[in-house]
Order: structure tokens, then C-alpha cells, then sequence
């Protein structure tokens, strides 16, 4: 509404956004006031919205512009519309300050002060209007329109009594307090959604599925305007109401406000046009209670429809999740039988040929009891038969688990000497609480090495690097155990490398089977693999 800001300073925009306020101001009272009646008190809905969204520094222009609008509607409803008051026709007297300033007070001036005390009330709770999509603002929002309607109601029964005149007290205060509650949870709404993107969306089909209901209430509104029967206005309240429900039900709360202007309107036709009287009261009651309760009814079932979306999105990601589990299952099997046929070749080829030479010489020397044993060559046989199968066995499970535990496995074993061999320093740093880690079992712990030794093996072949970190954080959680890990290094190495290969994929199936989840961005200078093992109480 306030234009696009431009290259203005700030006062020249205050200054702007002043204007354009009060020109939308007036020209919306202007306009409404010509379509108004007493159930339908629309520019207090107005002005009660224009003080609750903008801040306070724009009040003073929205509160004289509303005076303004006010004072000069009573010229207008003297010359064009013939309502007659104690307003002097000249142009000396046509603001009634002269005679009388008491109601002239009243009715220009403290009106828009009213609607401020509801204002005031969601301001000080410290609720916007983009806000209002809970059944705790909706709420909130009501209590404020009956605070506005309340003040009002009190003032214009005084200038009432200021006027002598003589009506129905009750009736009187109702048909106004009600006017001006109708008129604030009409125009707060729907103004609501004019200035809220988020409301503005999705509001296209719910337009279109109101077009439908214009034969019906148009139907309605000629049988209630030539009938004048009491029956013919409570039909009007049932069909009324079951289009407000279904709106509800259907769209949620901006349904229920498109429905409920849409029925406002009927009722204004009907009560313009055709009966006349207190009898029309139950209508403007209608309105009211229909309105309040359509409104949270639909803000209740569109909570209901964001739960339910938000529970289906979860099923969804849970079958997604349990899929990628059993996947992850699959290839762990896979690779493991790869591991283990390689691990097997291993010992056939080089274990066994280390033992068929050892076994030869031993016959040899058996057989030539008087030649010299080549004991040197049986020890480096030996060795070499040590090595393998202590190779062997650190691919089965690292021997320093067992032996010093991970965090001095990862901190002080072969994986700081295979990165400090390659002139890169190296770091590990712990945070958490470390006593938990003796709660992960050995899947859990052999898995965290797994990763770290992953990445600092890719670290050291292809990165580059001139320093690598290892990070190890050790929590609890909502009944679980979390291990994060990070490793990071300041080389030339980037994800898409590392996914070209099978290194990554093996460590995210790895840690995908263990319900937990791996990752690896992009730094300015290197790269950050980061892993979250879950262990469930």
C-alpha cells in the first residue's frame, strides 16, 4: 500500500508513506461510508487495522485523517444522503462546532480513539498481523474487537443522551456494539491477507469457490428483501450458516473470512431494502456469533490440516528413511563380502606363499641336517607373515580401540602419524561429555574411526593439505546419545572429488545403516565432512 520506497531519505519517506496513509484513509471512509449501515460500522474496522499494523509513529496521521474523514462525513450525510442532525447548513457552522461541540466530540473525534484501546491491547501483547495464523492470536484478535466495540458502544450511548433522544437502551447498545465488532473482525481479516504474502497465497481458489455462492445468497437477499417474514429470515440464517461452516472447513480461516463478508453483504441488502426494525437485530447478531466462531472453527481446522500435512510429509520421510536404512543394509552386506573376499585373497596369496617358502626351507634344511640353516631368510619370512596378518586384522577391527579407546586412538595412533608422515599438522579436539562414549557399542565406535580415517586417508592422498582438524562432540538428547564428528582440512579438494569415488558412499552407507547421517561441504579453502552417529537409549 505504502509504494515502493525508492532512493528517498528517511524523512522524505516518513514523510511519503504519511501521505499515501492518509489519502487511503480517507478515500476508504469515503467510500465505505457511502455503503455503510449501523451492523456493518466498516471505517471503525479500518481504522482499527491501519493503528494495530502500522507502528506508532504513523499513528497521529491515522487517527486526525480518521477525525478528518469522520468530520466531513457529516457534511456529507447532510447535503447527499438527507440524514438531517444538528449540524448548520453554511459553511461557518457545517463542522456543528458551533452549537454543538459536545456531540460533534463525540462523534468525529473520540470514535477513532476507540478503536485504539483494541489496538493497543494486541500491540502490547506484541501481535502483528502476519501473526494471526494461531487459534491463540484469532482469539486474541476477538478480545480486542470487543474492547474497540465496548468503548464505542459507551460513546455513542452518550451522544445519544448528549442528543436526547429516547431509544431502546439495550437494543441501542447492542446494535452499535455489534456494528462496530463486525466491522473490526470484517476489516481486519481481510486486510490482514491483503498485506500478508504468506496470507495471499493460495487465495485464488478459494475466490473462485466463492463465485458459487452468489446465485444462492442473491436468491436469498431478493426472497428476504420481498418477503419481510420472520421464517424467511432464519432460513436465511441456516443457509447462511452452513455456506460459513463449509467455507470453514474447507479454506480455514480466509474462507471463513470470505464467506462471512460475502453473508455481511446479504444481510446489508436485506436490511437496507427490505425489513426494517429490531427484527433485523437477530440478523446483525448472526453476523456477529457466526463470524467469530466461522473465524476460529477455520483457524482451528487449518492448524488440523497443517498437522496432518506435517504428520503425512513425516510418514513419507519415515518410509523414505527405513528405504534408505534397508538399502544402506544391503550394500553394507555387499561390501563387507567384498572385504572379505579381498581379505581372503589376501591370506591365500601373500600368507600362503609367505608359509610354502617357510614350510620349503624348513624341508631343506631337515633334509641337509649338515648344511647351515638360513635363519635370516626364515625371520624375514616371518615378518613379512607378521605384517600381513596384522594388516589383516586392523582392516577387521583397529587393533588401538581395544587397546587405548578412540579418542586416543584417533588423537596419538596411526592416524597421527599417517598425517604428520605426509608434513601436515594435525589436531583433535574433544567436546561433550566423554563419558558417554563408553555407552556406544563397538558398531558405533568402529564406525567413528572408519569416518576419521576415511577423510584423513583422502586428506593426505589428494588434498594438498597444510592442516587437518578433527572434531569429536559427545552428547545427550531427548533419550539419545549423539556422536558428532567433523573432520576439516584447508587443501584444493572439493565434494565432487570425494563423489566420484566409492570412498564416500561406502562411509554414508555405513553411517546411514547406524540411523545416522553423513555429509561434506565446500569451504573457502578445503573441505568439512561432518557425521552424526544416533544411539537410541
Amino acid at each position: 500500500m505504502l509504494g515502493i520506497e525508492g532512493k528517498r531519505t528517511p524523512q522524505e519517506k516518513f514523510w511519503r508513506n504519511n501521505l499515501l496513509i492518509a489519502l487511503f484513509v480517507m478515500f476508504s471512509f469515503w467510500t465505505i461510508i457511502r455503503i455503510s449501515y449501523t451492523h456493518w460500522l466498516l471505517p471503525s474496522g479500518i481504522t482499527f487495522f491501519m493503528l494495530w499494523w502500522l507502528p506508532y509513529r504513523y499513528w497521529p496521521v491515522v487517527l486526525l485523517s480518521a477525525m478528518t474523514a469522520r468530520l466531513n462525513a457529516q457534511v456529507f450525510a447532510y447535503y447527499f444522503l438527507g440524514i438531517p442532525g444538528k449540524f448548520g447548513i453554511n459553511w461557518f457552522n457545517m463542522y456543528g462546532w458551533r452549537n454543538h461541540p459536545d456531540l460533534t466530540f463525540l462523534g468525529s473525534i473520540v470514535d477513532p480513539l476507540a478503536q485504539s484501546t483494541g489496538a493497543l491491547f494486541l500491540k502490547y501483547r506484541r501481535i502483528k498481523p502476519v501473526d494471526l495464523q494461531s487459534e491463540k492470536n484469532m482469539l486474541m484478535l476477538h478480545i480486542a474487537a470487543i474492547i474497540s466495540a465496548a468503548v464505542a458502544g459507551t460513546k455513542d450511548r452518550i451522544y445519544v443522551f448528549l442528543e436526547q433522544a429516547d431509544p431502546d437502551v439495550s437494543t441501542f447498545y447492542l446494535r452499535v456494539f455489534l456494528g462496530h465488532f463486525v466491522g473490526i473482525m470484517l476489516a481486519a481479516p481481510l486486510l490482514a491477507i491483503a498485506v500478508t504474502p504468506k496470507f495471499r497465497k493460495g487465495m485464488l481458489p478459494i475466490l473462485k469457490a466463492s463465485s458459487w455462492l452468489l446465485p444462492l445468497f442473491g436468491g436469498l437477499v431478493f426472497l428476504g428483501i420481498n418477503s419481510g417474514s420472520l421464517l424467511m429470515l432464519e432460513l436465511m440464517r441456516l443457509a447462511m450458516l452452513t455456506s460459513v461452516i463449509v467455507f470453514a472447513m474447507r479454506y480455514g480461516w480466509r474462507g471463513a473470512t470470505i464467506s462471512v463478508f460475502m453473508t455481511s453483504v446479504a444481510v446489508q441488502l436485506v436490511d437496507r431494502y427490505g425489513m426494517k426494525g429490531d427484527a433485523n437485530i437477530l440478523l446483525q447478531a448472526f453476523i456477529a456469533v457466526a463470524g467469530a466462531m466461522a473465524l476460529l472453527f477455520g483457524m482451528a481446522q487449518d492448524i488440523l490440516t497443517e498437522k496432518n500435512e506435517a504428520l503425512t510429509a513425516s510418514n513419507h520421510r519415515a518410509t523414505e528413511l527405513a528405504n534408505e536404512l534397508r538399502e544402506a543394509a544391503l550394500k553394507m552386506q555387499v561390501i563387507e563380502a567384498s572385504e572379505r573376499r579381498q581379505l581372503a585373497l589376501e591370506l591365500h596369496d601373500e600368507f600362503g606363499q609367505s608359509l610354502t617358502a617357510l614350510q620349503t626351507h624348513l624341508q631343506l634344511a631337515k633334509a641337509r641336517p649338515d648344511e647351515a640353516v638360513p635363519v635370516d631368510l626364515l625371520s624375514s619370512l616371518t615378518f613379512a607373515m607378521r605384517n600381513n596378518i596384522s594388516r589383516v586384522l586392523e582392516a577387521l577391527r583397529p587393533a588401538a580401540l581395544d587397546e587405548v579407546g578412540l579418542i586416543v586412538a584417533i588423537d596419538r595412533g596411526s592416524l597421527r602419524r599417517m598425517v604428520e608422515n605426509a608434513e601436515i599438522s594435525y589436531s583433535m579436539t574433544l567436546e561433550g561429555d566423554a563419558s558417554l562414549l563408553s555407552q556406544f557399542d563397538i558398531a558405533y565406535q568402529n564406525s567413528a574411526y572408519r569416518i576419521v580415517q576415511e577423510a584423513l586417508t583422502n586428506i593426505v592422498k589428494h588434498s594438498r593439505a597444510d592442516a587437518c582438524e578433527v572434531r569429536l562432540r559427545i552428547s545427550e538428547r531427548n533419550d539419545e546419545l549423539m556422536m558428532f564428528i567433523n573432520v576439516l582440512d584447508d587443501g584444493i579438494g572439493r565434494v565432487d572429488d570425494l563423489s566420484r569415488g566409492h570412498g564416500l558412499q561406502s562411509l554414508r552407507d555405513r553411517v546411514r545403516s547406524l540411523g545416522g547421517v553423513l555429509h561434506a561441504h565446500d569451504l573457502g579453502r578445503g573441505l568439512r565432512l561432518h557425521a552424526l552417529l544416533r544411539k537410541p537409549r
